[in-house]
């Protein structure tokens, strides 16, 4: 499904340019949110839509929508950490994890109330 691949893709490119260094007083999910806010809503392609991106704490909350059909291949959850995983592509948005931060991807569907994602403190796949 090439609309899950555009999350991904769409997801390392944006955080791409969220990594840069910031006061070390504001806590990373917050920095990473202020950033990504600037360019959202994005259409992804494929019905796909990075819609919000808000800090919880340490916590950074990104939530997509796409057509109902999507989930027709994966879940709401495999797509979440699919997107994760791109989130991950970009070197320099590995270090996000440090100190405690952590990510969800939130994922709604064909105009549903999104499907809350896993939290990961560190890459899918990562070893601890």
């Amino acid at each position: 499904m090439s609309s899950v691949r555009s999350v991904a893709f769409m997801l390392s490119c944006a955080m791409l340019g969220a990594c840069s260094p910031k006061a070390e007083t504001q806590p990373r999910a917050k920095i990473m949110a202020e950033a990504l806010s600037t360019v959202l809503p994005k259409k992804l392609g494929d019905g796909m839509v990075m819609r919000s991106a808000v800090a919880e704490g340490d916590l950074l909350v990104i939530t997509f929508a796409g057509p109902s059909d999507m989930t027709e291949v994966w879940s709401e959850a495999e797509i979440s950490k699919l997107a994760a995983g791109g989130f991950c592509r970009a070197e320099a948005n590995r270090a996000y994890f440090k100190d405690g931060a952590k990510l969800r991807i939130d994922i709604s569907s064909g105009g549903n109330p999104p499907v809350e994602g896993e939290v990961f403190d560190d890459c899918p796949g990562a070893s601890s």
